[in-house]
């Protein structure tokens, strides 16, 4: 009886029934044969093209060779059709790394034939293809340098490893922003793009732009980073207000200064007038005052030695720019209004100093007049204000002047 079922099976199978035959043989007991007949049936329904049921039939029939089988050619079928997620999902139940790998590659050259630049290189990233990768980013790069993006387009060819394209793109930024005005923001952009002469540029258009709006000091801020480029020089000195303008940044408060052959202190500046402060202290072999009875700054010969002989050290545009034409030295007052750090008081002594007795430090710091006649009328090696008798020589010399600005050639 099971050998004439079993016939029977194997007539039906010839035939192509398929299921028919698979019930003649679990009638006839024979297990071999219905998974064969299990498996004739998926190859039938695989050559058809019927995929899904050809894997529903193979896995019932436990043939792994088969659905891998039917895997990969449906997969192959969907990337002839271009439904590449699909055969995405296909070829990893293949066990076919270097398909599913194409079909990436294939997605991603779709996409970024569609300019979906992000899909394509999340596509070729997938696909481990580094090359198509760069040249996606570039492509995106290329687009949004076209649509005025500029960032964006910089981190697109950074990412594509193209450093000319990075600077092409931060060049193109730099114009965008010249063109808008925006200076400081084109300077950089140029920087970025290593182009020196059109941060230059940028620099002197916004030197003229405020030139034109009045606004000197920022006019003269942008000039000195160009002082060498076009005609940044010869307009300068041909425009006192720009001329002005230099000066009061070169006498800006906290600078020091070359003046009458020594260096200066700028601790103060109004009304285009700078205050300086010796540097160091000067020579003294001189008492505050000849006389004890008379202690004031209009007889002292400490006045009369300033306005004397060291004054003979400065230039006559030096004293001509030298307001009231007068050296003088620092009262109290103006030591707390303009230094009230004592540490920004200490001085070191000259050469002349040291050698001449006045009061000094080791380190070379040394005391200095005030010329306050009552009270404090020095600073200290500490920078404090201390009382120093006016007949004696503890003390050396600090001159102060105040120096017009509008003056020129200083």
């Amino acid at each position: 009886m099971n050998a004439a079922r079993t016939a029977k099976g194997n007539a039906l199978l010839d035939e192509g029934k398929y299921d028919e035959a698979i019930a003649a043989y679990e009638a006839a007991g024979n297990t071999e044969q219905v998974r064969a007949a299990w498996i004739a049936k998926g190859e039938a329904l695989q050559q058809a093209g019927d995929y899904d049921g050809a894997v529903a039939v193979f896995t019932a029939a436990g043939d792994t060779d088969g659905l891998k089988s039917v895997y990969a050619q449906k997969g192959d079928s969907l990337m002839e059709s271009a439904s590449y997620d699909d055969a995405i999902e296909a070829f990893p139940s293949a066990g076919d790394a270097e398909k599913l790998k194409d079909a990436y590659t294939k997605k991603g050259d779709s996409l970024y034939a569609a300019a979906d630049y992000d899909g394509a290189i999340e596509a070729y990233t997938a696909a481990e293809d580094a090359d198509k990768v760069k040249a996606a980013y570039s492509a995106k790069g290329d687009s949004l340098l076209e649509a005025g993006s500029y960032d964006e387009a910089v981190a697109a060819y950074t990412s594509a490893e193209d450093a000319d394209k990075v600077k092409a793109a931060y060049s193109a930024k730099g114009d965008s922003l010249l063109a808008a005005g925006q200076w400081d923001e084109a300077a950089a952009a140029y920087e970025a793009a290593g182009d020196t002469e059109m941060q230059k540029e940028s620099w002197y258009q916004a030197g003229a732009a405020m030139t034109a709006a009045g606004d000197y000091d920022a006019a003269w801020s942008y000039y000195r980073l160009v002082q060498d480029y076009r005609d940044t020089a010869e307009l300068v000195q041909g425009d006192a207000n720009l001329s002005l303008a230099e000066r009061r940044a070169r006498y800006a408060v906290g600078e020091t200064v070359p003046y009458g052959g020594s260096s200066w202190r700028v601790i103060a500046q109004e009304n285009n007038r700078a205050l300086l402060l010796a540097a160091e202290v000067q020579d003294t072999e001189q008492r505050f005052a000849q006389l004890k009875s008379d202690p004031s700054w209009e007889n002292s010969p400490i006045r009369t030695w300033l306005n004397g002989p060291f004054a003979l050290c400065f230039s006559a545009n030096e004293k001509a720019a030298i307001v009231r034409r007068e050296v003088f030295l620092l009262s109290s007052e103006e030591v707390e209004r303009y230094l009230p750090d004592p540490a920004d008081r200490i001085a070191k002594g000259g050469r002349a100093v040291n050698d001449s007795g006045a009061y000094h430090k080791l380190d070379g710091s040394s005391w200095w007049w005030l010329r306050d006649t009552v009270g404090t009328n020095a600073v200290n090696t500490q920078g404090e204000l201390v009382e120093c008798d006016p007949m004696h020589e503890y003390c050396g010399i600090r001159p102060a002047i105040w120096v017009d600005l509008t003056v020129g050639g200083i």
